[in-house]
């Protein structure tokens, strides 16, 4: 016994196992830092430990969310009701990060299969996010399908389906503001006239903003409803009967405020005109072009300057474009009363002409403005013109995603509602990013012929020099 207890002693005694034992012990302590830190780590919110590695930062919040998330002074529930492990990985890597940004947003997952009464509770259907306000007593629900959207026509076509767009964030910060405000406003959409239909990319960033749409047509109404934040006019090919030009006036001198967008098309609209000229903007003829500021070879593809005076384009940064496409153009001249104020917010260079018949006039034309007229009560009324109603176009929008039409569009129509901000957020692309180069042809060389060929020549004369040696 007395010898196997010295052979035991002199084992653990030797360098080899106090070695061993070091090793142990410093293993075990390592594993328990690494341990503490996992812990620690997971108490952090995602914002802090988590970045955003993807092409199109799917996952960053921007700061119109971030200046909504700032203001949130309630708390709001967001449930998030799938079944447990089907949902898409970056919608719950996005939410985690979006509710990272505020205690008062509560994230939670309830799987409809396990608690299948939740739905009736929350009274929507499986696969969708519930976004509640108690204070409120307000609630938004999102399709998670309407997150991540595809295009239809390659489906159509050939069966694959193919993402395009994330749209996260537009859809959260929408449903926050819409739960945690009390008030929604209306737009109206004038028709009757041979309008252009506003696109489905447009009413969605108005719905974004929490403002209903309807149409209204004044040849079957008596008068603007009272209830209309904003009418919106978008290019009319047919002009005003007399009736409802004093309809739009007198809706406007009552405080109310009007959007018109004129037509690409070459219409005579007197009456639409006059409304304008009373507000101190008078058309003039023809299509303006630019020599300075123009897109591709067309001078008529206009590139205006944006004012850093108006609130509509103040905010915007100074490499920002806008483009408009046969525009008409607008000068500034005396109102009908000193207390309408004009503001124009898109010009041309001084190098603009005004294309007619009757030839072409150099000057500065007004391609956006305001027209702002203070009441005796201190209310306000507003005329906003644009000039073009390609500003609002889907195949020009969809085509230029780094143009800012929609912004300027949406500033403008929120502009003259002081308690209503743009918070209407685009979704961001998911499509295949691709370099592109203003000088093809120089590129085209250098990939083409001069980077091959003179690899060529290199290789060759390492060939001839080794074979020498």
């Amino acid at each position: 016994m007395r010898e196997k207890m010295k052979q035991i002693k002199e084992m653990f005694g030797s360098n080899q196992s106090k070695n061993g034992s070091y090793t142990v012990l410093t293993t075990a302590i390592v594993i328990g830092i690494v341990i503490v830190l996992h812990l620690i780590i997971g108490k952090i919110p995602t914002k802090y430990t988590k970045l955003d590695m993807s092409d199109s930062k799917i996952y960053s919040i921007g700061e119109v969310s971030k200046d909504v998330i700032n203001r949130i002074d309630k708390d709001i529930v967001v449930t998030v009701l799938v079944e447990d492990g089907s949902l898409d990985t970056r919608i719950g890597q996005f939410l985690e990060s979006y509710s990272s940004l505020s205690s008062k947003i509560h994230l939670q997952y309830v799987d409809p299969v396990l608690h299948p009464t939740a739905l009736k509770e929350y009274d929507t259907t499986e696969n969708t996010i519930v976004v509640s306000c108690e204070e409120t007593g307000k609630k938004q629900i999102i399709e998670i399908s309407d997150m991540i959207q595809y295009n239809e026509a390659y489906y159509y076509y050939y069966g694959q389906t193919v993402e395009t767009a994330f749209d996260g964030e537009g859809q959260m910060t929408s449903a926050i503001d819409y739960v945690i405000n009390e008030n929604t406003k209306k737009v109206y959409v004038l028709e009757g006239h041979n309008e252009e239909t506003l696109s489905n990319t447009v009413l969605d960033l108005i719905d974004k903003a929490n403002m209903n749409t309807e149409e209204l047509d004044l040849m079957t109404s008596d008068s603007v409803p009272e209830d209309c934040s904003v009418l919106i006019v978008n290019a009319p090919s047919k002009d005003f009967a007399d009736d409802e030009k004093e309809k739009v006036l007198s809706y406007l001198q009552n405080g109310g405020n009007v959007f018109l967008l004129q037509s690409e098309k070459e219409v005579d609209t007197p009456n639409i005109d006059g409304i304008l000229v009373e507000y101190g903007l008078t058309p003039v003829d023809g299509y303006i072009a630019d020599t300075d500021r123009f897109y591709g070879t067309s001078q008529y593809n206009l590139l205006p300057v944006l004012s850093t005076s108006s609130e509509i384009t103040i905010s915007m940064a100074s490499n920002s474009y806008v483009l408009l496409i046969n525009a008409k153009g607008l000068e500034k001249t005396e109102p009908a009363r000193d207390t309408i104020t004009v503001t124009p917010f898109m010009e041309t260079s001084s190098n603009g002409y005004a294309i007619s018949s009757n030839g072409k006039t150099q000057g500065t034309y007004i391609l956006g403005a305001t027209a702002v007229e203070t009441m005796n009560d201190e209310k306000t009324s507003q005329l906003t013109v644009i000039t073009s109603n390609s500003m609002i176009d889907e195949q020009l929008t969809s085509a230029f995603s780094n143009l800012e039409n929609l912004t300027v569009f949406m500033n403008g129509l929120i502009n003259p509602l002081d308690d209503v901000e743009n918070i209407s957020i685009e979704a961001k692309s998911l499509e295949v990013q691709y370099n592109t180069f203003a000088n093809t042809g120089f590129y085209s060389s250098l990939f083409i012929f001069i980077i091959p060929i003179g690899s060529i020549i290199i290789g060759l004369g390492i060939w001839i020099q080794r074979k020498r040696a």
